[in-house]
């Protein structure tokens, strides 16, 4: 069912971003509106062909949504994890970079025109989440192009922590906030495990990607008081998931 805003109350969080921010619309919708858009990836943020036409959608839904507190942006785990990987070949983790930052500077364009358009809205811009696929998850996939990937697990950690470290410095520039979940991970990998169900599906698990990320947005104090939904329904979502793959 499709999540809409309440008629009476502004949203809290509008949240736009590639299919790793699905779980945020398990989120009650008077609250919280998530627009995952799969395949979504920086360095496509700005071209106009591209098949996910990411730029359109997440322009348009921000203008929809203007009444929005927050805007939360969540792109770059599909150029750290696979793409960037896949461009290089397994020695060759400076091509992979050079090739990140050619997409963080399209992706910070794009977040700049949010901020245009979102400008009465607290911007917020989501690091990726630090945990890659295992190796042998990879060579398991049902994608042929992940297959492809020969960076190992270090070597794409590494992609992550450079894409991270590099939005760190570069959202403050165009007057957005960064939001970095390496704290949050770090403290609830202590009890949940990040892996999805699907040993094929590179998403972390829901309740554990819902944990980690309203702890990271809670540390800003925008004043938001998250209503999370059971682990007992994340589980289901994920089986559903995992049932398909």
């Amino acid at each position: 069912m499709e999540l809409v805003a309440s008629k009476t109350k502004a949203l809290d969080l509008l949240a736009v971003g590639d299919s790793h921010i699905r779980p945020l619309t398990m989120l009650p919708s008077e609250q919280v509106r998530a627009v995952p858009i799969s395949g979504a990836t920086m360095s496509g943020a700005l071209n106009p062909a591209s098949k996910t036409q990411a730029r359109s959608t997440i322009l348009s839904t921000v203008e929809e949504h203007s009444t929005a507190q927050c805007v939360f942006l969540a792109l770059g785990e599909v150029d750290a994890g696979f793409l960037a990987p896949m461009k290089s070949g397994p020695a060759n983790i400076d091509e992979a970079m050079e090739s990140l930052d050619r997409g963080i500077d399209r992706y910070m364009t794009l977040v700049a025109e949010v901020g245009e358009r979102a400008a009465e809205a607290k911007l917020i811009v989501g690091g990726v989440m630090p945990w890659a696929v295992p190796d042998w998850a990879l060579r398991v996939s049902k994608i042929p192009l992940r297959r492809q990937v020969k960076l190992s697990q270090t070597a794409r950690m590494s992609l992550i922590d450079h894409v991270n470290d590099a939005l760190q410095v570069a959202v403050p520039k165009i007057g957005a906030t960064f939001c970095r979940f390496d704290t949050a991970f770090d403290e609830t990998r202590r009890n949940l495990r990040p892996n999805h169900m699907n040993p094929r599906d590179h998403h972390c698990s829901s309740w554990f990607y819902l944990n980690v990320l309203t702890r990271s947005l809670s540390d800003l104090d925008l004043g938001i008081e998250f209503q999370l939904p059971s682990r007992a329904r994340c589980r289901r979502k994920d089986m559903r998931s995992f049932v398909r793959g």
